[in-house]
């Protein structure tokens, strides 16, 4: 499986943008959005199958899923928060 791109988006070398800030804890790792957040391409949010938790926080945005995308969310919370108007699609 490939690496699913987030929209704010990852570079070839899967590396996570400045937009999004990624706090690593102990017991998992979070990334944090604020605004949108569009996903496309095919596989796990991480990449491979996850060893660990993980959360995506998406601040004030909605989360968008691409037509033919097909996204595995194993291991992963996605949050939304923040006082946005708009919902998901």
């Amino acid at each position: 499986m490939r690496r699913v791109q987030l929209r704010r988006e990852l570079d070839a070398a899967g590396n996570v943008p400045p937009a999004v800030k990624t706090v690593v804890k102990s017991s998992h790792t979070e990334y944090h959005v604020c605004g949108d957040l569009t996903l496309s391409e095919t596989g796990f949010l991480t990449g491979n199958p996850p060893s660990t938790d993980y959360l995506i926080v998406i601040e004030n945005g909605s989360l968008t899923l691409s037509p033919g995308a097909s996204v595995s969310a194993a291991r992963t919370a996605i949050i939304f928060t923040g006082n946005n108007t708009r919902p998901a699609r």
